[in-house]
């Protein structure tokens, strides 16, 4: 887990899932952690809630839950401590398929995620499934279907991922070969 600030990214994805909320309905005025915590509120943090939900599902079920609670308090115990508003790195398997890029989708390929981000495209067309074999991404050419994605949009910003914007066009080209070879 990478926090969005060492990332460089557009941190609102990160923000919406850490603060997102909901009406709390039949737990309300319930303890958030059943018999800790403070009591719900008529609209609560989205994972206060899950918490309660799921301490009362295993107190339901005390004997397999009581294993299933052990095992995973000691995997989180060892695995290492992140900030809440961190991204997960996903596998480069398949990586060149997997187009538009970033979280939230603000870099149509390969080419222009390499670019340095003041240098990157701020808007263009999304929603043609055709395949850009040179820049490896979505075709970004105007079509019927879809919508024009602007960068300069809050939460849509192309910014961060600065990892392998300072090699050469050709380092960057043979990058991309090997990024289609996974």
């Amino acid at each position: 887990m990478t926090p969005v600030t060492e990332v460089g990214t557009d941190p609102t994805m990160a923000d919406n899932f850490v603060n997102r909320t909901a009406k709390s309905g039949i737990l309300e005025g319930e303890k958030a952690f059943v018999l800790a915590g403070d009591l719900l509120t008529p609209t609560a943090k989205e994972a206060n809630i899950l918490d309660r939900v799921v301490i009362g599902a295993i107190l339901d079920h005390p004997s397999e839950s009581l294993k299933a609670g052990i095992d995973e308090y000691a995997r989180v115990k060892a695995a290492r401590k992140f900030q809440p508003e961190s991204y997960k790195a996903r596998p480069l398997d398949g990586i060149w398929a997997t187009a538009p890029y970033l979280h939230n989708g603000s870099v149509p390929n390969l080419w222009q995620l390499l670019q340095p981000a003041e240098q990157r495209i701020k808007k263009f067309h999304l929603g043609s499934r055709a395949f850009d074999p040179v820049n490896v991404g979505f075709d970004t050419s105007p079509s019927p279907v879809g919508f024009d994605l602007d960068t300069t949009l809050p939460g849509n910003s192309n910014s961060g991922h600065l990892y392998g914007t300072k090699l050469t066009d050709a380092e960057k080209w043979e990058l991309i070969e090997f990024m289609k070879s996974i």
